[in-house]
């Protein structure tokens, strides 16, 4: 598990237990939506990108040097999308200088929550402080927050959003291009899902957590996890009737099974059709699938016995009886992405 001091939650998107329960129990209503201000503690804030700058991504890694430093510490950023000022947490390790190429993930928040609640509930930060890689927060749109991960018409283009915060991290950052992830919770998780698909010559694997899975071909690794006893989003998949993307319009919507779901990304990724099941916990098992085109092991699902809507290795929101601390979800992420192919 990781060490170290957990950072402090700010009151208003530091959700108690009661208030996230509550929160959380609206995803129902939500097929593929699933949150405030992104201000953190000890952050800096700078003025708001009044345009963005593109560049390729041969040229992102290359032009390194001092003029891409930034201090160690979180800050608070802004870029322009679709005609809306965005907002994230950026997140830079001790040690980053400017002049080496660092991988980046990109974490997105589950519905109703925000970057700031998301790093606090992951604690993600930790481990890109001891593993040196930049990590990005971003909050969604609309009231409640969310990520608008079917594109559905009315809600925000968060697949054009998140081309826009690359350019911007790549033309500032010393960026390796060639090392970008993103991971996400529950609707978060969707979103991560949904830029396997759409941004896969970007975002080179992706980790989901109590994730929505979206109706699209995966192009990238996989990692995955999800509780038995999940409520929100059954691992065994729910239809259901509720609102849709960005408008507040009743239809009805599908979660899909998870296992079903992982078994169609290992075999959209050529891997063995049977998995290599072993126990990573006393009620985790781990399914991997080897032989993958991307890699030999390139889709890993792991599934908690008694978990429920939760973030494995979290000790805060969510119910503790819920949440299995026989793993940790962050360290197994970026163990899985530094070792993408």
């Amino acid at each position: 598990m990781r060490a170290g001091n957990r950072p402090a939650l700010d009151g208003r998107d530091g959700p108690t237990l009661k208030v996230l329960t509550l929160v959380t129990g609206l995803l129902l209503l939500l097929t593929a939506a699933c949150g405030e201000d992104a201000k953190g503690t000890d952050s800096a804030t700078t003025p708001a990108a009044e345009s963005t700058a593109v560049v390729s991504a041969s040229s992102a890694s290359a032009e390194c040097g001092a003029a891409k430093a930034r201090p160690a510490g979180e800050f608070d950023q802004t870029v322009m999308s679709g005609g809306i000022e965005r907002v994230y947490i950026l997140h830079v390790p001790p040690g980053y200088d400017g002049t080496e190429p660092t991988p980046l993930v990109m974490l997105f928040h589950g519905f109703a929550l925000a970057g700031r609640s998301m790093l606090d509930y992951s604690e993600l930060g930790t481990v890109a402080d001891s593993e040196g890689f930049l990590l990005v927060a971003p909050t969604g749109t609309g009231d409640p927050h969310r990520w608008n991960s079917s594109l559905a018409p009315g809600g925000a283009d968060d697949v054009l959003f998140v081309n826009d915060l690359l350019d911007k991290l790549e033309a500032e950052l010393c960026v390796d291009t060639d090392r970008v992830f993103a991971t996400g919770y529950s609707n978060g998780g969707g979103m991560s899902n949904k830029l396997a698909c759409d941004v896969s010559d970007r975002v080179k694997a992706v980790g989901l957590v109590a994730a929505v899975f979206q109706p699209c071909t995966p192009k990238v690794a996989l990692i995955a996890f999800h509780g038995t006893i999940d409520s929100l989003v059954p691992i065994e998949g729910r239809t259901g009737t509720g609102e849709t993307g960005g408008t507040p319009t009743l239809r009805t919507f599908t979660f899909p099974s998870v296992p079903s779901s992982v078994t169609a990304w290992a075999s959209a990724l050529a891997c063995d059709a049977e998995p290599e099941v072993t126990q990573a916990g006393e009620h985790v098992e781990l399914s991997t699938y080897n032989g993958c085109t991307p890699g030999e092991e390139a889709v890993q699902f792991y599934v908690v016995d008694g978990g429920g809507h939760t973030w494995p290795g979290a000790e805060l929101f969510g119910d503790p009886a819920e949440t299995t601390q026989e793993v940790d979800a962050s360290e197994l992420i970026w163990e899985f992405f530094a070792s993408a192919p």
